[in-house]
């Protein structure tokens, strides 16, 4: 299966509410898709929803201090968002 393939997966079991599932596709997409950093976005936002702060951010930060591809330009800004939204919302 191709990495799009795992990440139909991923969000597939994300909108059934089954996330921890969704996280091991969200990872071999991870591995497929090296240059792409969206499946790590998607990857991050499902450890945040499943209360693994650490992780999830983590990635975010990987993402937000990457170099992608010019096709990618948005995800890198994403991971910047969100990092910032969860410092300020963080006690």
């Amino acid at each position: 299966m191709a990495g799009a393939g795992y990440m139909t997966v991923a969000a597939a079991f994300e909108q059934q509410g089954r996330v921890e599932d969704a996280l091991a596709f969200w990872q071999q997409a991870i591995v497929i898709e090296q240059t792409n950093p969206t499946p790590r976005l998607r990857k991050a936002q499902a450890l945040i929803a499943l209360g693994r702060h650490d992780e999830g951010d983590a990635l975010l930060r990987e993402i937000a201090n990457g170099k992608w591809h010019d096709i990618w330009s948005g995800v890198p800004y994403q991971a910047k968002y969100l990092l910032e939204q969860r410092r300020r919302t963080s006690p």
